[in-house]
């Protein structure tokens, strides 16, 4: 049946939500971890380098070992775990290509083409950015004068004026191109959340309503907060954590909302099935009169005790 197969898919979606959610929980997770580890490093370089007369070297040399140890390992977890959620990721993507097939006003397919288009987006602008700051350094011609610009650590720079437009240019334009693919993410998000509006063709109790109306609306709901906040570098941790609540939440709700036995009630009272004929004889089955002479028979005879006709 066809909501056979809507319902399997949008269970299937959910899981893949579900597990995305998870995977990039323990992603950031590691990932912070991994930047505390760089910030203590970085600080014993800054008291070492403050104070080098005072320093201790030789417990220093100790903390190093200990310390690269530890930083190799966070490492090594921290590309397991991107590479679990790249996977997870990608699983998300076959699903929502899978549940856009039965969606039949298009707001999943608009959300996984714009997905798609923001992934290849983020990878090719960044390397026409390169490309366009190498030729314009190449083939447009400096002019005479220069600007002498002082660095922190007092080395005088001589940047003619042709180097600065190009290096201001080229920052403003990787910034600008660098919001492209956000923002494609967050309109994906958009039609993400205008097709759980759809999903109220499937009405159920008011308590599996009221489930699937928090569950799904308000996890898509925050989904698409979280990739707005996104956009904005300042703002973009807060995105990153209603995200991932989202995702999970809808994730979750999919699948409870999409269970087998739910919608097992949905198809039996919208696509009944035509009861099977039982050829066994039951008690209540055989009639109490004959139906020739009408007389009244004995219970579970098989032959009529007046006139002797068989059942």
């Amino acid at each position: 049946m066809p909501i056979d197969n809507r319902k399997k898919s949008y269970y299937e979606f959910g899981k893949s939500m579900k597990y995305y959610s998870i995977s990039k929980w323990i992603y950031e997770v590691i990932n912070i971890i991994l930047n505390f580890f760089i910030i203590i490093g970085l600080v014993f370089v800054l008291i070492a380098y403050i104070d080098p007369y005072n320093f201790n070297y030789s417990t220093f040399e100790i903390i190093i070992i200990i310390y690269t140890i530890a930083v190799v390992i966070i490492i090594i977890l921290f590309l397991i775990t991107a590479s679990i959620s790249f996977i997870f990721f990608i699983y998300y993507l076959v699903r929502l290509y899978h549940s856009s097939e039965h969606d039949e006003n298009g707001s999943l397919k608009k959300s996984y083409i714009l997905e798609i288009v923001s992934i290849v987006l983020s990878i090719i602008l960044p390397i026409t950015v390169e490309f366009l700051s190498l030729i314009l350094d190449l083939f447009i011609p400096g002019y005479n004068y220069s600007f002498i610009i002082p660095d922190v650590y007092g080395i005088i720079y001589d940047m003619s004026l042709n180097s600065l437009i190009i290096s201001i240019s080229i920052f403003i334009l990787r910034i600008i191109l660098g919001y492209i693919p956000r923002i494609l993410k967050a309109i994906a998000q958009k039609n993400l959340r205008k097709w759980t509006d759809d999903l109220f063709e499937f009405p159920q109790s008011p308590k599996e309503r009221e489930r699937l109306e928090h569950s799904i609306i308000k996890g898509t709901q925050s989904m698409k907060i979280g990739q707005m906040l996104g956009i904005f570098r300042i703002v973009r941790v807060f995105g990153k954590i209603m995200y991932n609540i989202g995702l999970g939440t809808a994730g979750k709700g999919l699948m409870k909302s999409f269970e087998e036995d739910i919608y097992t009630k949905y198809v039996n009272s919208n696509y009944p099935t035509i009861p099977q004929q039982n050829n066994t004889a039951v008690e209540d089955d055989i009639p109490r009169f004959c139906a020739y002479c009408g007389y009244v028979l004995i219970p579970n005879s098989k032959f009529c005790g007046k006139c002797g006709k068989s059942f």
